[in-house]
Order: structure tokens, then sequence, then C-alpha cells
């Protein structure tokens, strides 16, 4: 019984913690056009990502950022160059079995559309940083990917917070199609350069699965409290029923 007390508050702490406003978009598909001036996802300079698989994945808010609504569309826009917070948690792009990430967001953007087939669920993240960028010492670094396609409206809901998944099998082929480009110099001299295109496969999304956050420690006293008082209680009847 004690043990099954702790259990009840370890899940009730987990509960408490569950962030269900994240939402999840997960692109698949194949490597369209790739330039790899010095490689990348274990590819040499010089090499060819043209047909391998893609995964391009995003964790995002949609209640986060500048949150424009019009008839048939949704745009959502953030990011340190812009005055708004990012709506991007972060975009991870696998090719190869190797994964690149991006987490700061100098600008993000999501351009849901339902009511025009041009560009239903585009989703970009880029992150720019530059350090000591006038001083003749500088570090440049750019990361941007992007994913999106058209499809026939009726299968997309009319909402950022809707799961749903569609392929190209049922949109047909897609006008509008991923990218990536990673770049990085050092004292002026480029040490990461590839970039390409992404087929439109599949595009999946669904609530995020996220790590249940830390409970700070004065928020833990109650919890602690509580079991305490159990356990208490517990031992408590354990006496009066000897």
């Amino acid at each position: 019984m004690r043990r099954g007390f702790l259990w009840a508050v370890a899940l009730a702490v987990a509960a408490g913690a569950a962030d269900a406003a994240t939402m999840k978009a997960l692109y698949t598909g194949v490597v369209a056009r790739s330039t790899l001036t010095t490689g990348a996802f274990g590819i040499m300079a010089g090499g060819s990502l043209v047909g391998m698989a893609y995964e391009l994945t995003y964790l995002y808010d949609p209640s986060v950022g500048n949150v424009v609504s019009s008839p048939g569309t949704i745009t959502v826009q953030g990011g340190s160059a812009t005055p708004y917070p990012s709506p991007m948690v972060s975009a991870e792009l696998t090719i190869n079995g190797v994964t690149e990430t991006v987490t700061g967001a100098h600008s993000a953007f999501i351009l849901y559309q339902f009511g025009d087939p041009f560009c239903v669920g585009c989703f970009r993240l880029v992150d720019h940083s530059a350090i000591d960028q006038n001083d003749g010492g500088d570090t440049y670094v750019s990361r941007a990917f992007g994913g999106g396609f058209s499809t026939n409206l009726a299968l997309v809901p009319s909402s950022l917070s809707t799961p749903f998944s569609v392929s190209a099998a049922t949109t047909g082929p897609s006008s509008k199609n991923g990218s990536f480009s990673l770049y990085k110099t050092v004292n002026g001299v480029v040490t990461e350069s590839a970039f390409g295109s992404l087929t439109f496969g599949t595009l999946t999304v669904s609530e995020a699965v996220m790590p249940p956050a830390p409970i700070p420690l004065p928020a833990a006293f109650p919890l602690l409290a509580a079991a305490l008082g159990g356990l208490r209680l517990l031992g408590a009847a354990r006496r009066r029923a000897d």
C-alpha cells in the first residue's frame, strides 16, 4: 500500500507537468537535390544525398509568436529577428542516419493554409548566430530547415493544434517541397557549406510527448508533506490493527 501511494503521488506530479500545447510535425520523403561543398550528413565533400530518405521533425507551440488568422489561413511568426517569441521549439533533419538540429530561432515561420492549396503546412526554422563579426575574428553560423506541401484541402483540419496525416499518394505531386541549408564561417573561412531540396512524401502532425519539467523545490514541499502524512496514517492504522 505504501508503494502504491507513492506511485500515485508520482503520477500526479507527472500529469501536472505535461505540456499538451506542444505539437510535433514530421515530414518524410527523399532528397531531391544536394550540393555538398564541405560534406554533410556523413557524406564527403562533392558527394550526393540525392535519393536518400529524410525525416524532418518540428516541435512547435501554435499559441506562441505573432499569430495572424484570416479566412483560410493561419500564419505564425517569431524569433530573435522579430518582436515576438518563436513558435518553434526545435527542428531536426535526419539523413543517412545523421541528425542536424536547430534550436535557436533567428526567425521561425508557420504558414498553414486550409482555404488555398498553394502551401498547406509550410514550416520554416532559421537560426543565425554571429560572434564578434566585426573585429576580424568572427564566427558566423546559419542553419535553415524548411518543409511544405500543397494538397487537397479536404484532407487537412483548420487548426494547427489538430493531429492529422497526409501523404503524396493521396495529395498528388507537391509544388511546394522542403529545403535545408547548413553554413558556417570561421575567420572568413567557410568550414561548413551544404544545401539542397527535399521531396514531400508524408506529413504527420501529432501531440508531442515532452519530458516532464523539473518541479521547483518549494512546489515539491506540499507533495512531500502529503506523502509523509499518508505514511503516518498508514502506520497508525497498522498499530491499531495489531
